[in-house]
């Protein structure tokens, strides 16, 4: 049985600390199932003797960025538990899609300022079309992507048997 648990808070700017991942089989297998998932996600995987390093791609709603994980056997814990650490996360906004947003906003406070200013009735369509394009540009499009999507791929390589090499 496989499972995913998540630990305390993070200084380095990430909202959860370590994750724990219970796999129920040995270390070596779940950390070839980590490797598999690393190439699936376009991470970089960097092995050690007690696990590696995991380079992730997040991506948090208008945050993206790369999180620096360290991989281990948990200490003090069964055999089948594998130890998720964040070391650093490096993020930053996306601008293009800041933009877009406050652009969004004058459009809607246009098109709410008109019954209070009957000039700017003439701006009201503009404005709401601004602040729908904002929304169906941006808003509507926000996805998140990172460790705990990630422990979902690598646990499923675990569940699935080999592929053989003829499919690739």
């Amino acid at each position: 049985m496989s499972s995913l648990s998540r630990a305390g808070s993070a200084s380095s700017g990430w909202p959860i600390a370590s994750y724990a991942v219970v796999s129920g089989q040995p270390p070596l297998p779940t950390l070839a199932a980590v490797e598999a998932a690393a190439t699936a996600w376009g991470a970089v995987w960097e092995p050690s003797d007690e696990g590696g390093l995991l380079y992730l791609p997040v991506v948090a709603g208008l945050r993206r960025g790369v999180l620096r994980l360290r991989v281990q056997p948990a200490p003090a814990a069964s055999p089948a538990t594998l130890e998720l650490v964040v070391e650093e996360a490096r993020l930053h906004l996306h601008t293009g899609g800041i933009v877009v947003l406050v652009f969004a906003l004058v459009g809607c406070l246009a098109t709410l300022a008109w019954p209070f200013l009957p000039a700017a009735l003439a701006l009201a369509p503009t404005g709401l079309l601004l602040a729908l394009g904002g929304w169906f540009l941006v808003v509507s499009k926000l996805g998140n992507s990172g460790p705990d999507e990630f422990i979902g791929t690598v646990l499923e390589k675990l569940a699935a048997p080999d592929e053989p090499a003829a499919a690739e």
